[in-house]
């Protein structure tokens, strides 16, 4: 991400974190700046503060729960990761009243792509629901886009880019 990060800088003479600061806003604004932090910047908090608003019963908290929870780039695996424990959480973000995106963010913007996908996998699996479509039904626009783009493996992802270049009238050649 830094190689990314500076080569956008040398071509574009801007960061890429005051274009994104510039160009989007809300939860999507929130969530694109914590993908462009360094694992040192991120805001995810360690042990039982992490999930402070989630109120999971003593059983539900898993030993490593206590443990320091070692932030790390979305491109590198971050260390101490439990999938159920990350599928309770974001279930609890999104049942009952209101959505809080803040959880969203904090474990989706904090875990690589493989992490993510044994969430979407550990949510189905213990909730008998289906991640993105919990996501997409309480999020909205490009943060739900963005959402719904990190939980898809790589091929997916790969084919869903494809489709959009090719979509419409003209075909977005650079995309391709």
């Amino acid at each position: 991400m830094i190689q990314i990060k500076e080569e956008y800088e040398n071509t574009t003479k801007r960061s890429l974190e005051d274009h994104v600061q510039s160009d989007t806003s809300g939860d999507y604004r929130k969530l694109l700046l914590e993908l462009l932090k360094s694992p040192n910047q991120r805001t995810q908090k360690p042990g039982k503060k992490k999930y402070e608003d989630v109120n999971l019963s003593d059983s539900e908290q898993p030993e490593i729960y206590d443990e320091e929870i070692i932030q790390q780039g979305t491109m590198t695996a971050a260390k101490n990761f439990d999938a159920i424990r990350d599928a309770d959480a974001l279930r609890k973000a999104m049942k009952g009243a209101g959505t809080d995106e803040k959880t969203i963010i904090s474990i989706l913007g904090n875990r690589d792509t493989n992490q993510r996908l044994e969430i979407k996998a550990a949510f189905k699996n213990k909730h008998n629901r289906d991640l993105v479509a919990d996501l997409k039904s309480e999020t909205s626009g490009n943060f739900s886009k963005l959402l719904e783009k990190l939980l898809l493996d790589p091929v997916e992802l790969d084919c869903s880019e494809l489709k959009q270049a090719v979509k419409g009238v003209g075909t977005n050649e650079e995309a391709i």
